[in-house]
């Protein structure tokens, strides 16, 4: 992907920083497992087209955390720069991290896989009221 040249900061090398093989890896050798049966069922096209969509997502999602750690260095460059000099990537992580966003985005995500695939209680929906027996245009 090619990048405005002022969106990273030429120092450091972040924008030459590619996760994409430590991604795949991961993909392959912990994510594919946890989640699928041993075995070959012949769905090798689907297959495909569902890994491809899932890496490009995290690879998007991955790869943008570089321009909001620039962007959150570039807020406090003084205070990431004390830590980097004490070598205290804990500290570093604490200040990039807003626990407060990132909480409500695990909650998110926990409540969209707890309910994937899963049909809607349909009688907790409100009864369809009509004129008549039969009349159908009030949901039309």
């Amino acid at each position: 992907l090619d990048y405005p040249e002022d969106l990273l900061s030429s120092e450091g090398g972040a924008s030459d920083v590619n996760f994409n093989p430590v991604l795949l890896r991961k993909y392959i050798d912990t994510i594919v497992p946890s989640v699928s049966r041993s075995g070959d069922d012949e769905q090798y096209g689907s297959t495909v087209l569902a890994d491809i969509a899932v890496l490009q997502a995290l690879s998007r999602r991955v790869h943008y955390g570089k321009f909001v750690a620039e962007s959150k260095y570039r807020s406090d460059p003084e205070g990431y720069q004390k830590l980097v000099n004490a070598g205290d990537a804990n500290g570093v992580m604490e200040l990039l991290t807003n626990t407060v966003v990132e909480e409500k985005v695990l909650r998110r995500a926990r409540l969209k896989a707890a309910t994937y695939g899963n049909e809607p209680l349909l009688a907790s929906l409100p009864p369809i009221e009509s004129k008549a027996e039969g009349d159908l245009s009030s949901i039309v």
